[in-house]
């Protein structure tokens, strides 16, 4: 393949005067002002001789693959710095402007690059640079026109790539960097067999009667470009002007781009095809003129970012609109000019790039209602060359290139697929629930107020959406603004499922003077715009009672209203919220068995309270429908009651409830859902077949956590068990789960012949699986061990409706395959123990309640927390099955505190209390010397300690002989029956850390080292809880309080889970080498 400086040469010699380029003389002075110059190429052989030239005078001789930076405006200087460094020898790295400090830092780290050439418009940000990389030179190119205005033909200058005509398509020509969408940019060397086959790419074979894009792009006369010749699809632009002799136009560097310039310079230079980010296509779209002027020219290219819908279907009216996609890595993937021009947004693969869609399972969690799949290059074995194939040239090991990008194929032209994000995209709330934000944003996008829509949420319980407009739009205020962008909002969420909508309220406006950070293609970098608005995000998620407008329920409440006006409003709330016809809900229709869930539950919360808010506007106190309210009267006849009570003159007033009710209420109502009857699915003639072995079959439902991945490796390590099924939400669940086999010293599960990994969503019937899938654990599962469940000590029961809808799933299951559920809960569950029951005395000295290893219904035994509450709830699910059910079985595994691992190499997660008030403990010197009489008794266990016995439990449920393998409903608790003492844990600690004399830890008070935290956490600047993270958990720290309960401790009988399990029997104590291995693993 020919070197690009070979061919430059060449063109020099043999047509000297025809044009490489056309650009503007100067940068001064308005558009109507620009003064086009034509650069032949014999200016340009000449330019890049002179700065091969220069460079050797002020870089010196590279050594070796030496590499190189440059960074500058975007003119014609890029080119001439790539070829001379082709000519000197140099790597040149080609950075963009657009970077950060840190990110120009990183780049010069990975690559060890040391010499850096630039731009006189870009000296401050390069002397920001010199002050954090030491030894860097930095030197100023010389400008456009003294390169320009050389005679010198270089005949002088001997190239270093001795002027050859091919080069070694291994080797690297050039050094790019990814974006930075989603972290810091990383080098990306481009090897010469990418580069050089552009010269080829003409040559492509296509399908009879069709065309590729690139033909097209490559065979224009005269070409407008705004792409930036540090971005891939820049180079390929540059090399393609080379190679295929198509003159460009460049617009007035160091000038941002408009429509209006784009305009001018179509005007004025009489392009045959133009390249446009698709922001400035959309502007054209809506100047006076726009689309007419676009009508000259033959073809429109764009790429890197979507284009509004609206705005291509416009264009492709008048011109050709192609679509391009590729990335640094993998250069360009090769498409066909579509065959019906309506079809723009949409590609077709030409076969020869061996593109493949595979099926990307998990749309149907997300916001796409078509199939998706992900976008891989396979390797062809026919092609050893990769000629069409370029990644490979730039990673040759590679069989196949994973290019996380998300497509969604045409609803009835199966060859055509609609770019739809990045897998990286893909965001996921705090209560498990998954989404895709970009078609969303893209939707609210196509307004033409709307610069850009980032939607957020990662991490939390709802989504909200940032939006940044356009500067003329900003003078119009935020409501005024929003009225206009709303539709579209709604048109978004019509087409998105309940958890990824955005409420009213939840739209928040950018701030002009801080632009979304973007990306060189014009894509917003997602996670530096989300650094960058973080406080601003935050205050969207403070003070979740704000007023909302639901959208379709505008009109308030009379003062006086009757019953039939309350159950009319909350009819068209309901109606609102679910997207169904208010007509269609009666008086007495459970609102739950209609879709309501935990997140249109509080929708509806603040939509009625807006309501009543209307109303009651001049009383001091307002009246709040909460989640509470509505989960405790499910049927619009039974929510108005008291609300129609709140709409009197008189304060308002709110339902008194126990909680112990509340948790009947919603017992009641998903015991009352159970069905006695196996659930109705046409099964067939299916049959499948037991495992040969005759051991057990297991369904493990969480499985990649921690508690889970241990649960796993002892059912794989039991000989009782042939065959486990592992249900997880997430389609990547079998690589989670090597990684975290593999993280703990567990072995390996790849291709592990007892493991099936199944896709699932255990709160949906049939578990969201395939019939086929739902009828194969039918017919062959022995026992369901549910451990699936959030952990999230601060939310209320509300929160874990989802949870707890789940365990009646799993009971539903078990009524139709009779298999045996286990189901993990909490001691959490009956925390609240003392507060209920009597204490016994233990050797006359201290009293202890001692909870039984039994189950009770009563809702007063949970702790005064959502997570102990819900766990609680589900037994009572369980056990009202057994009731409901004759002949199946049920086990409740109360856990109690999981400590680290005693065997491999596992550490026990450094964010829980312990590690955290230990880290914290050496920062301050000072470690408590009791936690109070609850606490001081420690009957922590081993985390695979307690897997095993889990395990040794339910195999003693399935095949024991004993009166407990026979009862219906069983509980066991799993803890250390082999107590120790915190002052034991407090010794360890210290001995440990006065070793070698590393820190000396005094043994205080709970409440002066209580005091020591508190006074740390007031003075500090919100930075300090990296060094004491126990500053995280102050609250659960205050509530130790240092004083255990008033009138005695807790203890749990374990003698039942003893007599039936060896590892419960044979756990070690909690004692100093346990202390030590978890010390050391934890290295603070």
């Amino acid at each position: 393949m020919r070197t690009l400086t070979a061919v430059v040469d060449g063109l020099a010699a043999q047509v000297p005067h025809n044009v490489w380029v056309k650009a503007p003389l100067s940068t001064e002075g308005t558009q109507d002002e620009i003064d086009w110059q034509d650069i032949t190429w014999l200016r340009l052989s000449r330019a890049v001789n002179t700065m091969a030239s220069w460079m050797g005078r002020h870089l010196g001789e590279p050594t070796g693959n030496e590499p190189v930076a440059y960074m500058g405006v975007n003119d014609i200087r890029y080119p001439i710095v790539i070829l001379a460094s082709l000519k000197t020898g140099y790597k040149v790295m080609l950075t963009s402007p657009r970077n950060s400090i840190e990110g120009h830092l990183s780049l010069l780290r990975a690559t060890a690059c040391r010499k850096f050439l630039f731009s006189k418009e870009l000296q401050t940000q390069v002397d920001h640079l010199g002050e954090k990389y030491d030894s860097l030179l930095a030197v100023q190119v010389p400008e456009v026109q003294q390169l320009l205005e050389t005679k010198s033909d270089g005949e002088g200058y001997i190239s270093r790539d001795g002027n050859g005509s091919t080069m070694n398509e291994r080797e690297t020509l050039m050094i790019l960097h990814s974006s930075g969408t989603t972290g810091m940019p990383k080098p990306i060397h481009i090897k010469a067999g990418v580069i050089g086959s552009i010269e080829t790419l003409t040559s492509m074979p296509v399908p009879e009667g069709r065309q590729n894009v690139n033909d097209e792009l490559y065979g224009s006369p005269l070409m407008l470009t705004m792409t930036p010749f540090f971005h891939i699809f820049g180079i390929n632009i540059f090399a393609r002007s080379i190679y295929h002799q198509g003159t460009l136009v460049l617009l007035p560097p160091g000038k941002p781009p408009t429509a209006e310039l784009l305009l001018h310079a179509i005007t004025t230079t009489k392009p045959t095809a133009v390249v446009s980010a698709p922001s400035i296509l959309e502007d054209i779209c809506n100047l006076p003129g726009g689309l007419n002027t676009l009508s000259t020219v033959d073809s429109v290219f764009f790429g890197g970012a979507p284009l509004a819908r609206s705005a291509g279907d416009k264009i492709s009216k008048v011109t050709t609109l192609l679509n391009g996609i590729g990335s640094t890595e993998m250069f360009n993937a090769p498409n066909l000019i579509p065959a019906d021009p309506a079809d723009w947004e949409y590609f077709e693969w030409n076969p020869e790039a061996g593109i493949v869609m595979e099926p990307w399972p998990s749309n149907q969690r997300l916001n796409q209602k078509l199939p998706m799949a992900e976008m891989v290059v396979k390797r062809k074995q026919d092609d050893p060359k990769h000629e069409y194939q370029f990644v490979f040239h730039n990673f040759p090991e590679l069989s196949e290139w994973r290019t996380r990008d998300l497509f969604e194929q045409h609803p009835v032209k199966p060859a055509l697929w609609r770019y739809v994000g990045r897998a990286d995209d893909i965001m996921v709330l705090s209560n498990g629930e998954k989404l895709h934000p970009v078609s969303f944003e893209q939707t609210v996008e196509e307004h033409p107020w709307v610069k850009g829509a980032l939607m957020v949420g990662a991490g939390k319980f709802q989504t909200r959406l940032l939006i940044e407009s356009h500067s003329e739009q900003t003078a119009f205020g935020r409501e005024a603004f929003i009225d206009q962008v709303w539709p579209w909002v709604e048109k978004a969420n019509a087409a998105s499922p309940a958890h990824a909508r955005v409420w009213r309220s939840m739209i928040a406006l950018a701030n002009p003077e801080k632009p979304f950070q973007r990306a060189p293609k014009g894509s917003v970098m997602r996670q530096a715009t989300w650094q960058l608005y973080e406080k601003e995000i935050e205050l969207l998620y403070v003070g979740d009672e704000a007023s909302v407008d639901g959208g379709s329920v505008e009109e308030g409440l009379l003062e006086t209203p009757d019953i039939g006006d309350v159950q009319n409003i909350i009819r068209k709330a309901v109606g609102s919220v679910l997207s169904i016809p208010p007509q269609d809900i009666t008086d007495t229709t459970d609102l739950f068995s209609l879709g309501l869930d935990s997140l249109r539950v509080l929708e509806l919360s603040q939509i009625m309270s807006r309501r009543f808010h209307h109303t009651h506007k001049k009383q001091s106190s307002r009246y709040n429908c909460s989640p509470r309210m509505i989960y405790e009267n499910p049927t619009i006849k039974q929510l108005s009651k008291p609300l129609v009570g709140a709409t009197s003159e008189n304060l308002p007033r709110k339902t008194s409830i126990s909680r112990e009710e509340k948790m009947s209420a919603m017992i009641h109502r998903h015991t009352r859902l159970l069905q006695s009857q196996p659930a109705s699915i046409p099964s067939g003639d299916v049959k499948h077949p037991r495992p040969e072995g005759g051991g057990r079959v297991a369904i493990l439902t969480g499985s990649t956590g921690s508690l889970g991945s241990y649960l796993l490796h002892a059912l794989i390590s039991s000989p009782n068990i042939d065959l486990i099924y592992c249900l997880n939400r997430t389609t990547d669940a079998p690589e989670r789960q090597e990684h975290s086999f593999v993280q703990r010293d567990l072995g390996s599960v790849t291709n592990h012949g007892k493991l099936k990994f199944l896709t699932a969503d255990l709160t949906q019937p049939l578990f969201g699986l395939p019939e086929y899938d739902y009828i194969e654990l039918q017919q062959t599962a022995d026992v369901l061990i549910h451990n699936a469940w959030p952990v999230n000590f601060n939310s209320p029961l509300e929160t874990f409706e989802p949870a707890i809808t789940a365990t009646r799933q799993c009971a539903e299951f078990a009524f139709s395959s009779g298999a045996h559920i286990v189901f993990v809960s909490s001691i959490a569950s009956v925390l609240n123990y003392p507060a209920v029951r009597s204490f016994n005395s233990i050797d006359g000295n201290e009293e202890v309640a001692v909870i039984p290893e039994e189950f009770e219904t009563d809702n007063s035994l949970p702790a005064h927390q959502g997570y102990g509450e819900a766990k609680h709830l589900a037994s009572c699910v369980l056990a009202k099955a057994v009731q409901i059910k004759e002949g199946l079985k049920a086990t409740i595994m109360r856990a109690g505190q999981l400590a680290g691992p005693v065997h491999g190499g596992g550490v026990w997660n450094k964010h829980e209390w312990l590690p955290s008030l230990i880290a914290t403990s050496k920062e301050i010197g000072k470690i408590p010397i009791s936690l109070g009489r609850q606490h001081d008794f420690i009957d922590w266990i081993p985390v695979d300690i307690a897997a095993m016995a889990i395990v040794d439990l339910t195999l003693s449920r399935l095949d024991g002989e004993n009166q407990v393998a026979k009862d219906a409903l069983a509980c066991f608790h799993i803890l250390n029956p082999q107590v120790a003492s915190w002052s034991a844990v407090v010794d360890a600690v210290r001995e440990f850390y006065a070793e070698g004399d590393m820190v000396d830890i005094r043994a205080v008070g709970f409440d002066e080292w209580m005091g020591d935290l508190v006074a740390v956490g007031e003075r500090g600047d919100g930075t300090e809880v990296e060094r004491y993270p126990a500053l995280k958990l102050l609250d659960f720290f205050h509530g130790m309080g240092g004083k255990g309960s008033a009138s005695g401790s807790l203890r749990f009988a374990t003698e039942k889970a003893v007599a039936s399990s060896p590892a419960m029997s044979e756990a070690p104590q909690v004692g100093g080498q346990l202390m030590r291995k978890w010390l050391e693993g934890w290295a603070f």
